[in-house]
């Protein structure tokens, strides 16, 4: 991300007003100057106090090169950015609705600085709309999709966030806050496997995160939680799941494969397994069954399953139950993992360089 503008407090008083009474995407007809070295120096001096949150100090390197050139897009921008962070709205949606009046590459990212401060100021509606409008001006641009998806998640809007969520996802395989959003959104939307997929995808590229600890206690809860001890010795209870809902795809097959890969786990003959080998085994009845059985249309279907159907398929799913489990505490995971480091470096790569669906 780039950061901040302004170049005089009598300018920052005339831009305040039309950004309270903001209504449509304005129209960059403005051509930006070029920051002279010592410009630039005093914005990239400015991006430096900011990540080390002397925010003031970095409002007085942004207006200080301003104030030899207001056309500096890059200036305006981290400047917004540092007012967005300091949760001062008026003046970031000030200066991002000037700087989205430039021509600029900086046009999009002016565009959610001012969508998240409406939504974070409180007029989400707003938001909303703005971001419609931002799409179609940039419709490439993934954060727009996944900010929108934000929005509609906090209105109540599971549907539309679940849409939107999906459209950044196919724009930005890599980004995780995607497949957690979609993940919890799923979840909530009593999508099951769906949620598996999409968590575990997160975790598996932020493995180490405070809110992947948090992720994968839901996620161990989503893979076990239909399986249960019965109220005698060795018996097991599998819940078998209602009708669900098809638009995502049909894995009624990929669940049930997953509950009796759990209730098996119990069994006499795989009580000495580790829990991650347990993993392991469950992960690849899944995939497995979903290979056998397609799951269909919709998007968990046509987009993550085919990443799991390959992925056992390629014969990663031992390191990829070891990347997504390696903070998670599980017996025998970092055992597995200091004797196949090779392994798991074949498998990011791999990963790495997986071609997920675009339509």
């Amino acid at each position: 991300m780039g950061r901040h503008f302004l170049n005089s407090a009598a300018t920052l008083v005339l831009l305040i007003a039309p950004a309270l009474s903001f209504e449509k995407t304005p129209d960059p007809k403005l051509t930006p100057t070029a920051p002279t070295p010592d410009q630039a120096a005093l914005v990239n001096r400015g991006i430096a106090l900011h990540d080390a949150r002397d925010y003031n100090g970095a409002i007085a390197k942004y207006k200080q090169a301003l104030a030899g050139n207001p056309d500096e897009v890059g200036a305006m921008y981290e400047l917004s950015f540092t007012y967005f962070a300091m949760k001062d709205y008026e003046n970031a949606l000030a200066l991002a609705r000037h700087g989205a009046e430039y021509k600029s590459r900086n046009l999009a990212r002016f565009y959610v600085i001012i969508g998240n401060s409406l939504d974070d100021s409180g007029r989400r509606d707003d938001a909303i709309e703005f971001y419609r409008d931002a799409i179609e001006r940039a419709p490439e641009f993934q954060l727009l999709h996944y900010n929108m998806a934000l929005a509609q998640r906090r209105s109540g809007n599971n549907a539309e966030a679940k849409q939107a969520i999906q459209r950044a996802l196919r724009l930005d395989p890599a980004h995780p806050t995607s497949h957690l959003l979609l993940g919890t959104i799923y979840k909530d939307m009593g999508y099951r496997l769906p949620a598996v997929m999409a968590l575990s995808r997160f975790l598996e590229i932020e493995p180490a995160s405070a809110r992947a600890a948090e992720t994968r206690a839901v996620l161990q809860q989503l893979i076990s939680g239909n399986v249960t001890k019965g109220d005698q010795p060795n018996r097991i209870n599998i819940q078998i799941p209602p009708e669900s809902k098809k638009d995502e795809g049909d894995f009624a097959s990929a669940e049930m494969a997953v509950a009796i890969s759990v209730a098996a786990a119990t069994t006499e003959k795989r009580k000495n397994q580790s829990a991650y080998q347990t993993l392991v085994t469950t992960y690849r009845a899944m995939a497995q069954t979903m290979a056998n059985a397609r799951p269909g249309q919709g998007f968990a279907a046509t987009y993550y399953a085919p990443y799991f159907i390959d992925l056992e398929k390629a014969g990663h799913v031992e390191a990829f139950v070891s990347q997504i489990w390696a903070e998670g505490q599980v017996a025998g995971q970092s055992d597995w993992a200091q004797d196949h480091g090779a392994k798991i470096q074949d498998f990011l790569a791999w990963s790495q360089a997986y071609r997920w669906a675009r339509n």
